[in-house]
Parts: C-alpha cells; structure tokens; sequence
C-alpha cells in the first residue's frame, strides 16, 4: 500500500519549487522506502513507498503506455490478473515480475476510460493523457484504496489522504461542518465531501476527469447492473461453486502479502478466511496466527441475550480443528478510549464512530507486526455476501410463485406451528406491501422519516441541526436512484449499503498502515465473489430455519460444528465498553466540559442529554435495550471521536482557532473563526 499523488497546473503554469517534497513527506507514514517524483512541465506526480504488491520489481508502480501518451500511477493490488492479461494478450509471469500498474497501463492504453471496469482488486489510480492534456482519478467500486482531490480554475491537486493536498502551498485546511454532521447523525450513505472543505472524495467505482477547461465524473460501475442471475440444477452445484470462488478469493488476495496473520472472530466469516488461508501458506511460513480480540479481564460478563460477547471458545475450537493456526488472544487489558482517540482520528482524518473498537485493533495490529506480519486478512465484508442469512427467502419465493416450496419455508421456519406459520405469513404480507410503494409515495414517505431513521446515536445531536443541515433530506437525494431498495427486505438493505458503500475504507485501511505498517485485506470483498453471491436466490441461504446454508455448507469439514452451529449468531465486539469508559470517568465528564464552552460545538451535541447519561451512569454493563444506560455505548463515544477531532484540527492549525472551521452555523458575535459558506442547501 502507498501514498499517492499529483499536482497539475491546468493554465500551464509550474508547480511551485517544493510543493511535491512537501507532499510526499506527508504521504511518507502511508508507504515504506522513501518516496518518488516525477515532474513533467505543469505536471507532477509524487509516490511515496514502493511497489507492495510486486516484491520482485523495481517498478514504483509509475509507468508510461501507449507510446508515452499514458502516465499512470497505481495505489493497490489488481486481482485475476490472469484474466486482464489475456484479454490484452500479454504473458503473466508466476513469480510476480509484472507490476499491476503495467497491465492497468496497458487497459487503458487500449480500453481507455473502460478499462477500469476491467480491473479487479483494491485500487485507486491516476492517469495522465500527455496528448489531450486530460487527467483523470479513479477508485475501485467498493472504494476500498483511498483518493481525494481539490480542484480550482488553475489547478487540480491529488493525493491519498487530504495531508497530502493541505502539503501545498495555498490550500487552507478548514474543516466541514455539514460532513462532520453526517458522521454524527451516523449516516452509512457515502459523500464526497471530505471532512475539509474544498477537498473531495474520488468516489468508489467513479472516474473524475479533469481538462484546462471542465471537470466531469462518471459511475463506471453499478453493483445492482452486475448481478446476473444465478441459477443451477442442484444444491451441491452451488457449494461446489461457492467453494471454488472462495479458493479464488484467497489465492488472489494474499499475493504479494508477505507474512500472514487474521483478525479472526468467532463468526463464519473471519474463521473461513482463517482456515482457508492456513491451507495456502505454501513455503511463505509455517503457521498462521490469528488473533482474536477478547473482553478485558476485568469485565463484569453481563451481555445481551441475544449475542455472545466472548469469543475465545469459538477461537480455541477452530484452532483445534485447524493445527496450522497459532491462536492468540487480545484483552487490551487497561486500555482506554483516549488511548487510541487523538491517534487513530489523525491518521484516518476523520472521527471514526466505531472508536471503541479501535481499542482492541489498535493492540491486534501491534501484536501481529512484533510477530512478523505484513499483511492482515479479515473477512469484514462477509455479512452482504458469502455468509448472507437468506432472510428473505419467502419474498422471493413468494415474487417467484414458487407456492408449494414457500409454504414449506414458512411452516419449517414456525417450527411447524399454526399461529407462528400465520404470523410469519402476516409479517411477509407486510413487507411486500411496503416493497410495492410507489417511487414517489416512498421518496415522500422517507423525507419525512418513515422509511430511513437515522442511527441511535444521532440522539446526541441538537435536533435542530440536524433539521438545519437537513440531513434527512440530502441524505434521500443521494440515494434518490436506489429508493426502490427502501423496501423493507434484507437483500435489498445490503444492496443499498453496497451500493451506497457503507464498506467504502475512506482513509480507515490506509491510516492503520500509517500507525503499523500492515497491509490489511479482505477476500470476501473479492468482486466475483460478491457479484455471484448476490445473484444466488436467497432460498439457497436458507433452508427452512437454517439460516446461511451456502456458507455453512461451503466450510462443512473445515470449521468445527461449533462454530457452524451456534446458537447465538451475533457476536458484540467491545462487549467491555462500559468497564473502558467509567475507568475514564473524570476525563470523560471533563472533556464535554470543554466542547461546550467551544462555540462551535457548543452549537453541535445535546448537552442536556449527555450530561443526564453521565448523572445516571450505570453502576454495571446494561444488557437490555430498554435501560436508558444502552444509549452511552452508542452516543458517547462518537461524541468523545468528533469532538476531539474537530478540537485537535483547530488547535494543530498554523492559524489557531482562527478560520479553521467552515460553515458552521454560529452566532460571529460567539466566536472569530471564519465561516466558508452558507448551510442552506442549492
């Protein structure tokens, strides 16, 4: 993995002496062995690491085709190379020798704008068209590398992580306020906006195009026109299949990795990674250690009925069942939020919600790079595809007038009980009738909240910010071509946040690179396999009560039946928030103290509430969602992330607390900093 990026003067002027250093030195933390840059005229670009994925190369992943009229420049892995190769009719040597940028160089060259949907792997690029003065940004379609960009009359300038664009000369960091509202209100939708103003997001699956004259971008891929049907003649076709893109996956994903470790859970996706995975070492090393994250030891063991919040036995079984694995364990013992908080956020540049869980990565990537690693392999994607419940298999086989086989689907799935059969049947009625709104009615009904409620812990934000920044409303207008997917249905849920790419690693893989030096990836966020799954009825998933049939049968012999078979499904990571947090007490009730009295957050967060969470805090973990302490797990810690970071921008600015901060909407007589733009929306 690298830092990459560019500067282009578009009236032809010259990059300003230093600006590429500069840029390169603050991309330096995301790549390893110095940095590279190449200048041409009004042209620079600035690579800071070397090739990862090409051990054997020289190549800085910056190569020239088509005779010298492409320059491109590659962050990331292709996958299925094999398959680009041939289709260019070029020979792919086995031991790696062919830089992945020389065969995305050699697409274009040939395909232009269009190779891109060619490409498979984790990938954002650029590339230069010397002869038309063009230049153009891409991502992969589940935007799983990194790219941002600012953009004015005179100049275009590219990096991975916005540090790099605030490296040059003339381009103020001042952070977003409407962005840092959606991160509050929890929204999974993905936007371009940045948390700095005037620096964008490449989307994932998008192209940005630039010119001295226009700007465009384009969706190259759209998840929903990929998925074909999958249809096959029996049961054992599709585990045979399942398994096959599975091999594939791993193959694929691992190559170039260096040493191996996982991030293995106690579910059915990071363990089948594990032990497939295991199974393909080769000679790189002898075993696999998989590490799993467990509570602190000090943790009082209350937990929700409904979840298992200790892995370690689902662990120790799989271990067992696959010697190759080397199981250790990570209990973070003693270890707080503010000890990742102000770290985490600056190497992400933005507040992560989920910052409780970045306790136990923190001390799990730690642990694997002392041992070795260089690359980690998780399977965080798995939920959308490869282990999909098939929840919804009585509205497809019901759409599908499949009559005999659904009746048997609902009286298997009531346990061959009347009433639960009939309520099944009420509960499947429903949902169909809500799938049935018309687009209009169902765009009307979810601007008014019917359809699309924000997350629980947007109840830490004023409600009149969140009416003021109508984040309902733009929220609806970018999801406005896949309201349809408001439907109530589970595979049309996962769909949208696909789409929609609430998986998208916007700076989160890249900045724990920065913080450890591992690589991390995910096989089941391999595009084949994906794609296929999602084309694969959801009556293959599930079979009368068992739910994620595909994949349990795909691993059957490989994970143990403790795993396969578990009675609770749901594993609650950070289950030892409340332990972490009330040892942080005083430093925590001290830290609200100081966002209200900043003017611009004190405009932000409802202090009433958070002051009531923090009067009435728990004496112990609350385990039911009724109890009014379940709130502070979600509320407080995303409070805690935001508040810090924007605090700590403002602070470590050159300029202070003076215009650092864009559109927030304060009272000028509370406060001197500058505001960059009205909130009202166009």
């Amino acid at each position: 993995m690298t830092g990459i990026g560019t500067i282009w003067h578009r009236r032809g002027g010259r990059p300003a002496t230093g600006d590429g250093a500069r840029m390169a030195r603050a991309l330096n933390a995301y790549g390893a062995g110095g940095h590279h840059l190449t200048r041409a005229n009004a042209l620079e670009f600035v690579l800071a690491g070397g090739n990862h994925t090409s051990p054997g190369s020289t190549d800085p992943q910056l190569i020239t085709a088509g005779g010298g009229r492409w320059t491109v420049l590659l962050d990331g892995r292709l996958d299925h190379r094999e398959e680009l190769a041939a289709a260019l009719g070029l020979p792919l040597p086995g031991d790696d020798e062919t830089a992945d940028a020389m065969l995305a160089g050699a697409a274009w060259a040939k395909w232009g704008e269009a190779s891109v949907g060619r490409l498979y792997g984790e990938f954002a690029g650029i590339v230069w068209d010397r002869e038309d003065q063009a230049l153009f940004l891409f991502r992969d379609p589940f935007g799983r590398r990194p790219l941002h960009y600012f953009s004015d009359h005179d100049r275009v300038v590219a990096a991975s992580m916005p540090r790099g664009i605030h490296a040059v000369q003339g381009i103020d960091r001042v952070l977003d306020y409407e962005k840092l509202v959606d991160v509050a209100c929890g929204l999974y939708l993905h936007s371009t906006q940045s948390c700095f103003a005037n620096v964008r997001s490449v989307g994932p699956g998008e192209i940005v195009s630039f010119t001295p004259e226009r700007q465009r971008s384009q969706r190259y891929y759209n998840l929903e026109e990929r998925v074909q049907p999958v249809r096959y003649r029996s049961d054992d076709d599709y585990v045979e299949e399942m398994r096959g893109l599975l091999d594939r996956a791993i193959d694929t994903t691992i190559r170039g990795g260096g040493q191996l470790a996982v991030a293995m859970s106690g579910g059915l996706d990071s363990t089948s990674v594990a032990v497939l995975a295991a199974g393909r070492l080769g000679g790189r090393q002898d075993t696999l250690p998989v590490f799993t994250s467990i509570p602190d030891p000090d943790w009082d063991g209350r937990e929700e009925k409904h979840v298992y919040s200790d892995e370690r036995h689902y662990a120790a079984a799989v271990a067992n069942h696959c010697p190759t694995l080397d199981l250790q364990l990570i209990d973070a013992a003693g270890h707080g939020i503010f000890d990742v908080l102000d770290r985490v956020n600056a190497a992400m540049e933005m507040p992560q919600r989920n910052i409780m869980n970045a306790i136990w990565v923190d001390q799990l990537l730690a642990r694997a790079r002392s041992g070795g690693a260089q690359t980690v392999l998780d399977g965080g994607m798995g939920n959308a595809a490869f282990s999909y419940s098939g929840i919804d298999a009585p509205s497809q086989l019901l759409r599908a007038f499949r009559l005999p086989t659904l009746l048997n689907q609902l009286w298997e799935q009531a346990e061959h009980k009347p009433i639960s059969a009939l309520r099944s049947a009420a509960a499947l009625s429903r949902r169909e009738m809500q799938a049935m709104v018309p687009r209009r009615l169902r765009e009307f009904i979810v601007q008014r909240g019917g359809m699309m409620r924000l997350p629980a812990e947007a109840r830490a934000i004023r409600s009149d910010r969140i009416a003021e920044y109508r984040v309902i409303e733009r929220a609806t207008a970018r999801i406005r071509d896949d309201i349809h997917l408001l439907s109530g249905r589970e595979r049309d849920r996962w769909m949208m946040m696909l789409k929609n790419h609430a998986f998208a690693a916007e700076g989160g893989r890249l900045g724990w690179k920065a913080l450890h030096g591992l690589e991390m990836r995910d096989p089941l966020a391999d595009r084949k396999l994906v794609e296929w799954c999602l084309g694969v009825p959801d009556w293959i998933f599930c079979k009368g009560r068992e739910r994620r049939w595909l994949a349990k049968r795909a691993m059957t012999d490989l994970l143990p039946n403790e795993v396969l078979y578990k009675q609770r499904d749901i594993g609650r990571q950070s289950a030892d928030w409340h332990l972490r947090l009330t040892r942080d007490f005083d430093r925590i009730v001290a830290e609200i103290d100081r966002f209200e009295r900043d003017p611009a957050l004190a405009e932000l967060f409802d202090y009433k509430r958070l002051r009531g969470q923090l009067k009435d805090w728990p004496s112990s973990t609350p385990t039911e969602n009724s109890d009014p302490g379940m709130s502070i797990r979600r509320e407080l810690p995303m409070v805690l992330s935001i508040g810090r970071f924007a605090l700590r921008e403002i602070e470590d600015s050159p300029g202070g607390t003076d215009s650092r901060i864009g559109t927030m909407p304060i009272d000028p007589q509370k406060s001197s900093r500058r505001l960059s733009c009205d909130p009202s929306i166009d």
